[in-house]
């Protein structure tokens, strides 16, 4: 089995392994070895009924080394410390104005639009002036929730609540908990919609992906009792 595991965590790339230090085949701190080797972005977490290795546990940078039996409580507390290690680059898009930088929270951005040559970053609270134009925005968020919507605008797909027709050439776009509006053009429809489905797809999947988690959890809480 180990050996097995070892195979999909170095082809899968996973964020975060948990596992044992005494296991068939391969103990956990020669798999930890490979893992750092292969996969050195994958969290490693430690759950064992042994306390004497917690120095070679380390030696391998685990993240953790929880011992059995397993405190629930415990183990969701390093998953969450795990989550929030994201860096704010990864969660922000960097902003310049004249000489002002600042960093923007993706979470917090509604949509982008261009306006007398200006382009504006909307978010809940405030109207945001930045230097970057529309086309340059759209490229560094390329691999998020954004779509361009219009010609003027990138829209924040996530956080769409409603499209209405607005003329025979475009839709006015609403969102949740939030008076503004943004703009989308009927050319622009049918990509539009197909973000959305995959951006609902994606909820699903990581809805699935958080269940599959705490059952995980509960197995082997009711495991190492």
């Amino acid at each position: 089995m180990p050996i097995f595991f070892i195979d999909q965590v170095l082809s899968k790339h996973p964020d975060l392994v948990i596992m044992d230090i005494d296991m068939p085949e391969l103990n956990g701190i020669d798999a930890a070895k490979l893992i750092r080797d292969k996969s050195p972005q994958t969290e490693i977490v430690f759950l064992t009924s042994h306390n004497q290795f917690w120095r070679e546990a380390f030696q391998v940078y685990a993240f953790d080394y929880l011992e059995k039996p397993l405190d629930l409580s415990r183990i969701l507390l390093t998953i969450n410390r795990i989550i929030s290690r994201k860096t704010p680059e990864e969660l922000s898009i960097e902003v310049h104005f004249g000489q002002e930088v600042r960093m923007v929270p993706l979470d917090s951005i509604l949509f982008i639009e261009t306006f007398k040559r200006r382009t504006l970053i909307h978010t809940y609270n405030e109207e945001i002036h930045s230097n970057l134009t529309l086309s340059e925005c759209l490229e560094k968020l390329r691999d998020s929730h954004f779509h361009k919507t219009s010609r003027s605008y990138v829209t924040n797909v996530a956080k769409v609540e409603s499209i209405a027709p607005e003329s025979r050439t475009s839709y006015v776009v609403s969102f949740r908990n939030s008076n503004k509006v943004a703009y989308l053009s009927k050319k622009n429809y049918p990509t539009f919609r197909e973000k959305i489905k995959k951006i609902a797809q994606y909820i699903k999947r990581e809805h699935i992906r958080h269940a599959l988690v705490f059952l995980f959890l509960l197995f082997i809480f009711y495991n190492s009792t």
